[in-house]
């Protein structure tokens, strides 16, 4: 398969585990062509909820984006975002440094996909970076890059305190230099 362009890919996540890349491209193929399906997967292999659909034209993704979002997949209710990212992996720097929070004591069991659900509910997510070991373990911690400086004191109001997957999870402006794949945090 050619690689295409983002235009023709759409983000998803909040789905079970156990939901395979064959049953969502039948999800999928309601509203379009699908060519292939990205299951992000964990150090061991498993899926971690969340992944890229490739669509074979861009407005199947727009389509997608606007119709699938909420699809209820395998008894839940899945995310479908615009996907901004060429493939997983550090955050791309995008954004503006004033619209940047970082993230702190999330449980290393809580995926991706569900944080990040959680922190697009509050604006438009320019960049999402969820720090990982060499081993591809959580870090529990990260960024988010907000569209705009208030989407991210909004998150920061909404976020900082709550309780996600069992423990409390801070969230505040960035004001710290970027992690590398050696940083970690022992214990949790």
């Amino acid at each position: 398969m050619a690689s295409r362009p983002l235009e023709f890919t759409a983000f998803f996540a909040n789905i079970p585990y156990t939901t395979t890349a064959g049953y969502l491209r039948k999800v999928f193929s309601k509203v379009g062509e699908v060519e292939h399906v990205e299951l992000y997967t964990d150090a061991r292999g498993g899926s971690i909820g969340a992944g890229v659909v490739t669509f074979s034209a861009a407005e199947t993704a727009v389509r997608a984006v606007a119709e699938m979002d909420g699809t209820e997949v395998d008894g839940r209710a899945m995310a479908v975002k615009v996907n901004e990212r060429e493939g997983r992996g550090k955050g791309t720097g995008k954004g503006s440094p004033d619209a940047k929070v970082f993230f702190n004591g999330v449980p290393y069991t809580t995926s991706e996909g569900f944080l990040r659900a959680k922190f697009e509910k509050l604006g438009e997510v320019v960049d999402f970076d969820f720090w990982r070991r060499l081993d591809g373990s959580s870090q529990g911690m990260g960024t988010c890059c907000y569209a705009t400086p208030e989407e991210a004191a909004g998150a920061i109001e909404t976020l900082s305190g709550q309780l996600v997957d069992g423990r409390n999870i801070l969230v505040q402006m960035d004001d710290k230099p970027e992690a590398t794949e050696t940083d970690g945090v022992d214990g949790e």
